[in-house]
């Protein structure tokens, strides 16, 4: 049953570098860096019951980035904006199949207030979504990146340590680009008065 269910992760990794060409060298190399270990760490790492909570926050969090991030690729927005969102659709898909394929038992569905601020922006459009998106994004790699840090500080299994540290310089980078839009849409405050 593993072997069935780590063939299938590996079927969708290959699919993965098609979706990323349309990004730049840097992130492909990124993509395929966690792709080439996803079955390397699948046979070498047991996930125990102290590894399930934080896997489990993390699968909720890529489904809830894809999610995000396939509604932002029908919408009218800027092209820096739309970019980034294939970028991390691309990372999240990759991501949740790497956390399946270590447990096929973690969530595949998103939480509910996930769902409540996706059905919020679909309403949305143009600058206004782009925004919304860029909020929902940085907000939840945040809180992937706060788990991956406080996990790594935790007594866990070598689930948590593997994906760790491969998946922190990613969402990093992925995390800092997004900060790079929002503080280019933050309007300069007025220059203070004497």
């Amino acid at each position: 049953m593993r072997h069935l269910i780590l063939s299938g992760a590996l079927a969708a990794l290959m699919a993965v570098p098609a979706a990323a060409q349309t990004t730049d060298a840097p992130e492909r190399s990124a993509v395929e860096g966690i792709e080439n270990r996803a079955a390397d760490i699948a046979d070498e790492v047991t996930v125990t019951e102290a590894d399930r909570e934080p896997l489990a926050e993390l699968s909720h969090n890529a489904v809830a980035g894809m999610q995000a991030s396939n509604l932002a690729s029908g919408k009218d927005i800027e092209l820096e904006v739309r970019q980034l969102s294939e970028r991390i659709a691309a990372a999240q898909a990759e991501i949740a199949d790497r956390l399946t394929a270590l447990d096929a038992d973690l969530p595949t569905e998103m939480r509910e207030e996930d769902q409540a601020a996706i059905n919020e922006m679909r309403a949305l459009n143009g600058p206004e979504f782009s925004r919304a998106y860029v909020a929902f994004i940085t907000e939840t790699y945040n809180d992937s990146l706060d788990l991956l840090r406080q996990a790594e500080g935790e007594q866990n299994g070598d689930a948590v340590a593997a994906v760790a540290g491969d998946l922190q310089p990613e969402l990093q980078d992925q995390l800092d680009a997004a900060q790079q839009i929002q503080l280019a849409e933050t309007p300069e405050s007025p220059p203070a008065q004497d």
